[in-house]
């Protein structure tokens, strides 16, 4: 396939998906960089692109399984034997999460260590999960991404000695109490 021939058969689609990617990723630079993924794999494939019976379709699908990597990440910091983060550091960290709308679950204490379980919503979903323990000769941050809801929570085992509190988490958003 010749150059030509594959940007008169892309150029109609691509905006489309952009806004696809815009709608499942709900940032731009994402949306660009899974585009930029999209249009890198059917230029490789583009031998094949002819047996492709709805190239939009199948473009879609694609930009969707390419958004969904890029939703679901997990990152993990962890340091043993000494913690070089100060009080300071992570008072700082916390206030920072809770401005941008990270909502305690679970806080609770492990020997010397403060245990947080953190989530962050947007509508129906959970969109960021931070686990964060913070003691005197260690420190653990898991943040996990995606559209999670409390059912997932529930289901993902998390085990530390003597946090009983994990194997309660909700299988659904509790309900506020009423004063």
């Amino acid at each position: 396939m010749t150059i030509k021939k594959f940007t008169q058969q892309i150029t109609p689609i691509k905006d489309r998906l952009y806004r696809f990617a815009m709608r499942m990723v709900d940032n731009a630079a994402e949306a660009e960089d899974v585009v930029q993924e999209v249009l890198i794999k059917l230029w490789q494939k583009r031998a094949d692109l002819p047996q492709i019976q709805n190239l939009e379709a199948w473009s879609i699908r694609l930009t969707k399984n390419l958004s969904l990597d890029k939703l679901n990440k997990l990152t993990a910091v962890w340091i043993e034997d000494y913690n070089p983060i100060s009080k300071k550091e992570v008072n700082n960290l916390l206030k920072s999460l809770r401005k941008d709308q990270f909502e305690p679950l679970i806080i609770a204490r492990s020997g010397t260590a403060n245990v947080k379980f953190m989530i962050q919503e947007n509508g129906r979903f959970i969109n960021s999960v931070i686990l964060l323990i913070d003691g005197i000769d260690n420190f653990l941050l898991i943040n996990l991404t995606g559209n999670l809801d409390y059912e997932d929570l529930s289901n993902m085992d998390i085990d530390i000695n003597g946090m009983e509190h994990f194997k309660k988490l909700p299988k659904k958003r509790p309900t506020p109490k009423r004063a």
